[in-house]
């Protein structure tokens, strides 16, 4: 099976760090990941540049996490949450290369989480290069696990066989016949306190 491998091990933090990482498909570049949140954080965008530059294909960004104002996360389903997420996007999608795929990494606390929220995005980018990688442990939380095998199902009949999901995150007892037609990079199990890494 083909293997994503990755120099340094990469290790999703809870924040932004601003580092990239590098990602080779038997020995072939792949793509990076960069630790920026998509819309939040000032100096993403000139890691884009760089990765245009460089000539990276695949473009994921690691976060992409609800505003706050005080201690309370803002609505993320309101027109203007939807609005500015987009307009986001669409800030990377013309930072990168031409030829390049922006790629967002959706968890339990992410602004894309679940089934519903991917599948939207990828309706509102359709025919454009904007897809997912799928994390399917940090999808989901402390509640769901004891339903995972059913979340699994859903997962991989709704996005992994997306024509726009590039990529599985996989933290060990995913079943070998889940996605297995799509490259797959290790991460540890997220931590189990109601929301993914």
């Amino acid at each position: 099976m083909d293997a994503i491998t990755c120099q340094p091990e990469f290790m999703l933090s809870a924040a932004p760090t601003g580092r990239t990482v590098f990602l080779a498909l038997n020995g072939e570049a792949w793509g990076a990941i960069v630790d920026s949140d998509i819309a939040g954080d000032p100096g993403a965008l000139g890691a884009a540049t760089d990765l245009k530059n460089l000539g990276a294909t695949r473009i994921i960004v690691a976060h992409a996490r609800p505003a706050t104002y005080g201690d309370r996360p803002v609505l993320t389903w309101t027109r203007a949450s939807v609005e500015a997420f987009q307009a986001a996007c669409r800030r990377w999608l013309d930072a990168i290369a031409p030829g390049a795929t922006l790629l967002l990494w959706p968890r339990a606390d992410q602004l894309v989480s679940d089934i519903p929220s991917g599948l939207s995005l990828l309706r509102a980018f359709e025919g454009e290069r904007l897809g997912l990688v799928l994390d399917p442990d940090a999808m989901i939380t402390a509640s769901m696990l004891a339903h995972r095998a059913d979340y699994l199902d859903r997962f991989a009949d709704a996005l992994a066989s997306h024509a726009s999901t590039a990529l599985v995150m996989d933290r060990g007892g995913l079943p070998a016949t889940f996605a297995s037609h799509l490259p797959r990079l290790r991460q540890p199990q997220p931590p189990r306190h109601g929301h993914g890494a």
